[in-house]
């Protein structure tokens, strides 16, 4: 770095510099805007109108099917905006419709009332609970007109018809119906569950039993809270602070804490007290030749098998649901043992399980 070089001791002035500042001027005043100018022009926001508020559902179809905007307004529901796009036309006509978010297909044959049916669908799908809106897929206008028929898709992504039919009770529950390509069941849960979410996994379940054996369930409930026997299990199994995720038996189905315990393992499982009590004549949950068949293989396909035969055919029913359906599990660890290792380890408890699967072994009772 090169030193600084000193001063000579002498002050060099600069030369001063002249300043030239622009001339003040004072501000003009303002003309007033002439009438008819271009200073009397102001710029104004367009207002945005909301479209016209249909009184009917017959009122809104008519409106949509011109192409104009609307909203429908559901009883004791907010006002939604309301289309129909025209999709195919031939036997039937078919129509995407929406409502808010939601959106369903209706087919109406083309030589029926259109503007009449699509009035009916529209009126149906206002009364679904707004927890299944979401999950319709198509409606289809019954006769009895307190249900719609529904395209749910499993957590796979393969679609099911189901029939649904709802009510709500005083306390505020509601019960849904529903049938399944041939099945059948009951749902009764209350209005702050996930009915719709609930519902689809059951009928997925539902739909994987044999239809000979489908009958054997009624009604499934949701509870809120714990099992209150939940205590008097413990002590039946010498299992401190034990908590049942679900309970089965005399053609019913419970689970606890809500939805929380709807999983697949837990239905086959239920599931199979009941099947079991179909093959009894003792009114117990397992078949009559079942102690004999566990006490012939020696072991038991889980150490919760081991609290009773009850149990121990429960989860063997389950071990086989999970051996059939493989590539279609919520708990996919442990895997479950292929046919043939089934077989093998659980020989006399396996030739039960098959022929109640099967429908060789005939039911002692009605579905």
């Amino acid at each position: 770095m090169s030193p600084v070089p000193p001063t000579s001791g002498k002050t060099t002035v600069s030369p001063q510099t002249k300043v030239v500042r622009p001339p003040q001027t004072q501000p003009q005043k303002k003309k007033a805007a002439q009438p008819g100018s271009r200073d009397s022009l102001v710029l104004s926001t367009p207002q945005k109108t909301e479209p016209p508020l249909a009184a009917t559902p017959e009122q809104a179809v008519e409106m949509a099917l011109k192409g104009e905007a609307v909203l429908y307004q559901a009883p004791k529901a907010p006002p939604l905006p309301f289309s129909i796009q025209n999709l195919s036309v031939g036997e039937l006509t078919r129509y995407g419709v929406a409502l808010g978010v939601n959106r369903f297909d209706f087919s109406v044959p083309s030589g029926q009332d259109q503007s009449s049916l699509l009035s009916q669908s529209l009126a149906l799908f206002s009364q679904v609970p707004d927890s299944l809106k979401p999950l319709v897929q198509s409606v289809r206008v019954n006769d009895r007109m307190n249900g719609i028929t529904v395209g749910l898709k499993n957590k796979e992504g393969k679609s099911q018809t189901v029939e649904i039919s709802w009510k709500a009770d005083e306390k505020g529950g509601l019960t849904f119906d529903a049938s399944a390509e041939g099945s059948h069941f009951e749902l009764s849960s209350l209005k702050t569950h996930d009915n719709a979410y609930a519902l689809a996994k059951l009928v997925h379940y539902f739909s994987r039993v044999p239809a000979a054996l489908q009958g054997s369930l009624k009604t499934v409930n949701l509870k809120d809270g714990p099992n209150p026997s939940d205590d008097y299990w413990a002590k039946q199994y010498n299992v401190e602070g034990f908590s049942s995720a679900a309970t089965g038996g005399n053609g019913n189905v419970t689970f606890y804490k809500g939805t929380n315990n709807v999983k697949d393992d837990y239905f086959d499982h239920e599931f199979g007290h009941n099947l079991g009590q179909r093959f009894s004549t003792k009114n117990v949950l397992y078949p009559d030749d079942w102690e004999a068949a566990v006490q012939a293989d020696g072991e038991v396909v889980s150490h919760y098998a081991k609290s009773n035969a009850a149990e121990a055919f429960a989860e063997a029913w389950m071990t086989y649901m999970r051996v059939m359906n493989r590539d279609d599990l919520e708990f996919r660890y442990p895997p479950p043992p292929t046919p043939e290792e089934f077989r093998e380890k659980y020989p006399r408890q396996a030739k039960i399980i098959e022929e109640i699967y099967s429908g060789e072994r005939e039911s002692l009772k009605d579905n």
